[in-house]
C-alpha cells in the first residue's frame, strides 16, 4: 500500500458543511465536515432526538482504480468535527459501512482515526481477489477539554486502493455510511 497522502491545505478543501441544533446537556451539538470524500451537497446527515447519535451517509465517498482512472481517485478522505456540550471524558461508539471490490494483485484500506482519544487508530486492510460488503466498528474515549462545557472531536476517515501488480485491473473502495453513539 503507498504511503497515504497528508490531509488537504485549507485552500485545497472541495467543500464544508455544517449542521447545528439547540444541544441538550452531554449531546451533540454540531456536525462540520470537509474532504475529497464528504465534497458539500453529497451527505446526508441526521442527528437523533436525544442528540446521543448521529448518522451520516455519503455519496462520493469512493477511492477506484483502473487503466484509465487518474491516480488521484485511488485515495478519498473526510474530515468530520464533532462538538458535544459536555466538560467530562465521553465513550463514542462508531459503525463504517461500505463495499470493497479489487481483482488479483491490488490492496486497499479503510482507515480512521480519533486523534485527541485513547485506543483510536484502526486500519483494516483487503487483499484483492475480493469483492463484499464491511462493517468496521471501533471505540474510542475522548478526553474533555474542560471548560467552556463543550468538546471538539476530529474523526479521520479515508479509504485508498493500490494498483499493486495488477495494472489492467478495476478496483474500488468506498465508504457508504458512518454512525456515531455516545456511551
Amino acid at each position: 500500500m503507498k504511503k497515504r497522502l497528508g490531509w488537504p491545505a485549507a485552500g485545497m478543501i472541495v467543500g464544508l458543511m455544517c449542521v447545528s441544533n439547540p444541544a441538550q446537556a452531554n449531546g451533540i451539538a454540531t456536525i462540520a465536515y470537509e474532504g475529497t470524500g464528504c465534497p458539500q451537497g453529497t451527505i446526508g446527515k441526521s442527528i437523533s432526538n436525544d442528540r446521543q447519535s448521529m448518522t451520516l451517509i455519503f455519496d462520493s465517498f469512493v477511492a477506484s482504480t483502473g487503466p484509465t482512472v487518474p491516480e488521484s481517485e485511488e485515495e478519498k478522505s473526510c474530515r468530520i468535527a464533532l462538538t458535544m456540550q459536555t466538560n467530562e471524558s465521553v465513550g463514542i461508539t462508531m459503525d463504517t459501512r461500505g463495499y470493497v471490490q479489487l481483482a488479483a494483485g491490488m490492496t486497499g484500506d479503510q482507515h480512521q482515526n480519533v486523534p485527541r482519544a485513547k485506543r483510536s487508530n484502526l486500519d483494516i486492510p483487503f487483499v484483492g481477489p475480493v469483492a463484499k460488503d464491511y462493517l468496521v466498528r471501533s471505540t474510542a474515549t475522548v478526553l474533555a477539554q474542560g471548560k467552556p462545557s463543550s468538546t471538539t472531536v476530529t474523526i479521520l476517515l479515508q479509504v485508498g486502493v493500490d494498483k499493486g501488480t495488477n495494472a489492467s485491473g478495476q478496483g474500488q473502495l468506498t465508504t457508504d455510511s458512518f454512525d456515531l453513539k455516545l456511551n
